[in-house]
Formats: structure tokens, C-alpha cells, sequence
């Protein structure tokens, strides 16, 4: 009798180790999302708003800087026009998240709706690293409850603590940012393709001295032209190359 020995894919090994890491760095996103979540409760009551308010926005709303902002338009009894106005201007990177991010790996309508809906920087983040090795499924399904669920817990505590937390935690506000700038060197090594790292910095530079006010925005969507144009050019010089052998 012979026994068929199943050895194990070392690619998909290989991406499972990978997407094993990303969960570990989705872990520290937690807690800085948790401790950012405590500065936003507290912001919350300070503005003589119920705590309950904290918890509403950051379990149905999931906006994280959004919400610092709408608690100061709901005190100062701004119009709903001008809220969705300023919602728009905040979030409308996520237009561009949406072009690459998973929602296809996930099944069923349920599991696909609360992605897009917790589709926030961090969670793009983690997956924009992954390559080969990216979340995807319940793997990202799971990343996005954790981060949802860190962002909710943390407002909703620090919104019933209120004076006994800090009003500064010096250092831990730059937990996510240095997190960031990790996944983003980590990224630029694994990449190949060391041109769109380059361009990413200097839009991002360029930006910042030109429209300061809206540099998210502004060097999001001339990232996005520029990344379009160069995959089309060299597209179109693939083809010249094809056409020249031919």
C-alpha cells in the first residue's frame, strides 16, 4: 500500500508567516488606537457631550479624526449640510483605499459590508504591506474587529473616566505614527519597484510646503495621477518593446 505524503505549499507557507506578522504589528495598532480612543473620550465630555455620544460615534461612526471633529460641530450646533461637507473633505482618501483594498477575499454580503465600513487607515494600511502575504478573508476580518473594537472600548472608558485620565498621555499619541513610518520602510524594502517609494515622498514633501492645509488630500490624488501615468507609460513602452522584436 503507498501513502501519499502531503507536503505543505512553501509558497502559501510562506504567505502565511507573512500575514502571521502583519497580525502581530495589527496588535500595537490596537493599543494605540485604544489610547487614542481614552483622548477622545475625554474630549468628548469635556465638551459637556453625554458619554454615551463617545460610544455611538466610535461604534457606528468609525472615523477616528472625523469624530474629534464632528464632537466640536454637534457642540456648536453646526447644520447637517455642513457637517456632510466637512465629512467629505475628511474622508475622502478612503475613495482611494477602495481601489485596492481586499473586499473580494471576504464571503457573504455581511462579512463584505462590515469591511468597507471598518475600511479605516490602519486596516489599509496592514494590507497595502502584505503583498503576496496580504489579509485577506477572516484573517482581515478579524484585524478589523480588533481595531474597531480598541477605538470603541477606549473612547467609550474615556468618556466615563473623564478627569481621571491625563489630559496628555505624552508619547503614546506617537505610537501609530512611528508604527507607520515602520510598515512603510518595511514595505519600501520588500518592494521592487523602489520608483513608487520615491514618488510617494516627494508628493508627500511637496504637499506639505504647498497646500499644508490639505495635504492629504492634495498629495493622495496627485500620487494617485502620478502612479496612473507611469504605469501607462510603461505600459505603452512594453508594447513598443513587443512590437520592435516582432
Amino acid at each position: 500500500m503507498i501513502y501519499k505524503v502531503n507536503r505543505p505549499d512553501p509558497i502559501e507557507k510562506s504567505r502565511n508567516e507573512h500575514s502571521s506578522k502583519i497580525i502581530a504589528d495589527a496588535r500595537i495598532m490596537w493599543l494605540g488606537l485604544f489610547v487614542l480612543g481614552l483622548g477622545f473620550g475625554v474630549v468628548v465630555v469635556e465638551r459637556g457631550l453625554p458619554w454615551w455620544f463617545a460610544l455611538l460615534t466610535s461604534t457606528f461612526i468609525l472615523a477616528g479624526s472625523l469624530e474629534f471633529v464632528l464632537a466640536g460641530l454637534v457642540t456648536l450646533h453646526s447644520s447637517l449640510i455642513s457637517i456632510a461637507v466637512i465629512t467629505l473633505l475628511v474622508n475622502s482618501r478612503h475613495i482611494f483605499y477602495s481601489l485596492s483594498f481586499p473586499i473580494e477575499t471576504h464571503e457573504g454580503t455581511i462579512a463584505k459590508a462590515y469591511s468597507a465600513f471598518s475600511m479605516v487607515d490602519e486596516a489599509y494600511a496592514l494590507v497595502a504591506i502584505g503583498g503576496e502575504g496580504r489579509l485577506r478573508g477572516r484573517q482581515l476580518i478579524k484585524v478589523q474587529v480588533g481595531l474597531h473594537g480598541s477605538w470603541a472600548a477606549g473612547a467609550t472608558i474615556g468618556a466615563l473616566l473623564g478627569d481621571l485620565i491625563p489630559k496628555s498621555l505624552t508619547g503614546f499619541g506617537f505610537v501609530l505614527t512611528a508604527l507607520f513610518v515602520v510598515l512603510s520602510i518595511d514595505s519600501a524594502l520588500d518592494s521592487k519597484d523602489l520608483t513608487t517609494g520615491v514618488i510617494a515622498t516627494l508628493v508627500a514633501i511637496a504637499a506639505f510646503v504647498l497646500a499644508p492645509n490639505s495635504m492629504l488630500i492634495v498629495a493622495i490624488t496627485s500620487f494617485f495621477i502620478l502612479l496612473i501615468s507611469k504605469e501607462a507609460v510603461r505600459e505603452r513602452l512594453g508594447n513598443r518593446s513587443v512590437g520592435s522584436k516582432g
